[in-house]
């Protein structure tokens, strides 16, 4: 017996998602696609793997119930066309981002990489407050900058380039840039106290994770860590397990990708111990 998995993903990142699936899944078989989902047929038993092991790109996994060519009065369904609708039940997994949207920026926010730490620490119930101490490289505009100072936070940023006005302005108090890169970063540039590591750095993963590493051990109490990781290519998507072993023998990293996010993939570090 075979069933139909369905597989939500994020405009321009199909390519991804197949590729995913060929690593992650490969008893699965393409069966359709449009520009919305990919359909695969695979075993009947198959939703237990995908529950344990969630497909980063898709922004949500489903099993395909049936077809009708009237609109359903109720449950989860997709217009395949003007007269087919496929109902479906969700997969529930912690990766699934269909719901979650992005909110309006005010007109003075310095960039849309806001979008990105909001939706992360939204997805994973994360809140910051005037306790924390936070360092952000690659900090350049100033979007995730400006959520972190919005909430109260302090910050330290480091990024040669320069950032935008608006963040000394209206925040200065509770920020300061070292304007170097991070390679060029030392222990004693940085904070005595640190809680969270944000990185945003337009690196590729080997050079995103050490450099993010290296900095997380200064800190033996940090609270976690936020990563955003580029991964353009598809041979990118063979290094994410390696990247994950970066932090894995003291930090637990869930890997995600979010509606805001483009080729790239999040990483939410957090101690073990935690």
């Amino acid at each position: 017996m075979n069933d139909f998995y369905l597989f939500f993903y994020h405009e321009k990142l199909k390519d991804l998602l197949l590729e995913e699936i060929k690593l992650k899944h490969p008893k699965l078989r393409l069966s359709f696609s449009n520009k919305e989902f990919i359909s695969m047929k695979g075993p009947s038993s198959y939703e237990e793997q995908l529950t344990s092991n969630p497909l980063i790109f898709a922004r949500r996994q489903a099993v395909f119930n049936e077809k009708s060519q009237e609109k359903p009065s109720a449950g989860e369904f997709v217009a395949v066309s003007e007269n087919q609708f496929w109902s479906y039940r969700t997969i529930s997994t912690s990766l699934d981002t269909f719901d979650i949207e992005e909110v309006e920026l005010a007109q003075e926010v310095p960039a849309r990489a806001y979008h990105k730490i909001n939706q992360a620490f939204t997805l994973f119930n994360i809140e910051l407050s005037s306790d924390d101490q936070v360092i952000e490289v690659g900090s350049a505009p100033g979007g995730i900058s400006y959520y972190v100072l919005e909430r109260g936070a302090k910050l330290v940023s480091i990024d040669p380039a320069k950032m935008d006005p608006i963040i000394s302005e209206k925040f200065g108090d509770n920020f300061e840039h070292i304007k170097k890169s991070v390679f060029d970063i030392t222990r004693a540039q940085l904070p005595k106290h640190c809680d969270w590591l944000i990185s945003d750095l337009n690196l590729n993963g080997d050079l995103n994770t050490n450099q993010s590493r290296r900095i997380m051990d200064f800190y033996k109490d940090i609270k976690g860590g936020f990563l955003t990781i580029k991964t353009p290519v598809l041979s990118d998507l063979e290094k994410i397990d390696l990247w994950v072993k970066n932090f894995s023998d003291k930090y637990d990293v869930t890997v995600f990708h979010l509606p805001s996010h483009r080729r790239e993939i999040g990483f939410m570090i957090r101690p073990l111990n935690k």
